[in-house]
């Protein structure tokens, strides 16, 4: 116990001062609300997308903090000067992809924390390179807070970066929880089954939808599904009409994929498949002349025939209908699509094939 109350007020002076002194300004890293779409503005630019970017959550993580010993030195130790951009990098940093390939824009939360005595500014980040300086402000402060907090998106640079600049010196703490990317390609399909298809010109009997192989190996063994038999070196095509939905968009070539069966027991060989395809406003009448042709060539090997088990042989020949134009206009959503499909003089696969089903795979809007 002291003797003396001065000398017990000195003793205790030290610690009392310790634990009275707060830590300067803590800026919590914490959750913030983020627009699950973002509009990148390119007015002069016509060939950029317009398209909405789409948001992609990261944990909320810490890029950059001026202020001295706070272990994020991005953007530098001290306080950024007065009207004198600052380049932040942000790609790769804090689990964003490296390259700007995917990533478009940041989602960014960015604190000023003035020194004590400096008058109220502003802060504005933006791409980098961008000259003038954007004159929209992205966070104001007022000299009487201890720091000022405002969520950003801003537009990524081409090197994935991002300018800081501030009006008057101040030190900075920038934040970020997640990017924006363009919204992933979207695909649908129309299937079509061989009921669907009709024999262009009329066939009679050379041939038509099957339910069995038409094979010497077996004539007695059932299609897994129906299907078209088309002989060698028919002059038999298989024809298949409808509208181009009209959610599809014009960004890509459609693909078309065939898909058809052999029979076990036949040799192997090529088959050669070229179809053709017209796409025309619904209200015009088809001209032969709207016809453009993609030939695909297989290589068919197929099983052996085995007096136990008889097995088929299933092949996806894909057209991507790149190219596509007539009357100088591609292929669009509404129009009135004729496809037909034979067998070349050139095949070298000497036995039937069982055309099962068609498929249209396009990109959506």
């Amino acid at each position: 116990m002291c003797s003396s109350l001065p000398v017990c007020l000195l003793a205790l002076l030290p610690l009392a001062l310790v634990a009275e002194t707060p830590q300067r300004n803590p800026v919590p890293l914490k959750h913030w609300a983020a627009p699950q779409y973002f509009q990148t503005p390119h007015p002069e630019d016509s060939a950029v997308s317009t398209a909405p970017l789409t948001f992609v959550a990261i944990t909320p993580c810490r890029l950059a903090d001026t202020r001295p010993g706070s272990g994020y030195p991005a953007l530098g130790s001290m306080p950024l000067p007065a009207l004198l951009p600052q380049t932040l990098p942000v790609a790769g940093a804090c689990g964003t992809p490296s390259s700007t390939s995917p990533a478009l824009a940041y989602s960014l939360n960015i604190t000023v924390v003035p020194p004590a005595g400096t008058r109220g500014g502003y802060l504005t980040a933006y791409p980098n390179p961008a000259s003038p300086v954007p004159l929209a402000a992205s966070l104001t402060w007022n000299p009487s807070e201890s720091y000022q907090t405002n969520a950003v998106v801003v537009e990524a640079s081409s090197d994935g970066s991002v300018n800081i600049l501030v009006s008057f010196s101040t030190d900075v703490v920038v934040d970020i929880n997640g990017y924006y990317t363009a919204s992933p390609t979207r695909t649908a399909s129309l299937v079509f089954n061989a009921n669907a298809m009709s024999a262009y010109p009329a066939s009679g009997s050379s041939t038509g939808l099957q339910t069995t192989i038409v094979s010497s190996v077996s004539s007695s063994l059932s299609l897994p599904v129906t299907a078209w038999a088309i002989k060698p070196s028919s002059s038999i095509n298989l024809m298949l009409t409808f509208n181009v939905p009209l959610n599809f968009s014009t960004a890509s070539a459609p693909i078309v994929h065939v898909h058809f069966l052999t029979g076990p027991g036949s040799a192997a060989g090529a088959v050669v498949l070229p179809i053709f395809v017209c796409s025309v406003p619904a209200v015009v009448n088809i001209p032969g002349t709207c016809f453009v042709g993609y030939p695909k060539v297989v290589a068919a090997f197929d099983a052996a025939a085995s007096s136990a088990v008889y097995t088929f042989n299933h092949f996806d020949v894909a057209y991507a209908l790149s190219g596509y134009s007539f009357s100088s206009r591609g292929i669009n959503a509404g129009d009135f699509f004729a496809l037909t499909l034979g067998r070349s003089t050139s095949d070298s696969f000497g036995d039937q094939i069982y055309i099962t089903s068609i498929e249209f795979n396009y990109q959506t809007n």
